[in-house]
């Protein structure tokens, strides 16, 4: 927690921890790290890596996929980032899953370490889908 504090004051992550609203007990963590770790020279905006944790118990609820899209969402709306990735052990089946039910694709195995990587770009094609779509429905009224 200590070191989340201090990534948190350094503009390095924000970690967030995922509790149940009745009890406030931890169902999982979810964090947005700031630097691209397995992509220094990445072009464009800003970017992050994202990284979760699930508690056993919490698992196959659908908690790490929500925490997960909302802290994505955030990222793209609030912090405008350019690009979020994901990176984690091939054969780590659970969490790639998780992964693309939230909307990463796989970019490719990562270069130096039998990793998988995954990114989801700012969403720019719904933004302009949902523009369309109300400019349809505008025309019709």
């Amino acid at each position: 927690m200590h070191r989340s504090r201090e990534d948190w004051n350094a503009d390095r992550a924000a970690t967030f921890a995922v509790l149940d609203a009745t009890t406030a007990v931890l169902l999982a963590s979810v964090r947005l790290a700031f630097e691209p770790a397995y992509e220094p020279e990445a072009p464009g905006g800003p970017v992050a890596s994202v990284g979760y944790w699930t508690a056993p118990r919490a698992r196959g609820t659908g908690v790490g996929r929500r925490s997960v899209a909302a802290l994505c969402r955030w990222g793209f709306g609030f912090l405008a980032l350019e690009r979020i990735s994901w990176t984690a052990v091939v054969g780590n089946h659970a969490s790639r899953r998780l992964a693309e039910s939230v909307g990463f694709t796989v970019v490719r195995p990562h270069h130096r370490h039998p990793r998988l990587r995954l990114e989801l770009k700012n969403a720019v094609s719904w933004r302009e889908d949902v523009e369309q779509a109300l400019e349809r429905l505008l025309a019709s009224c």
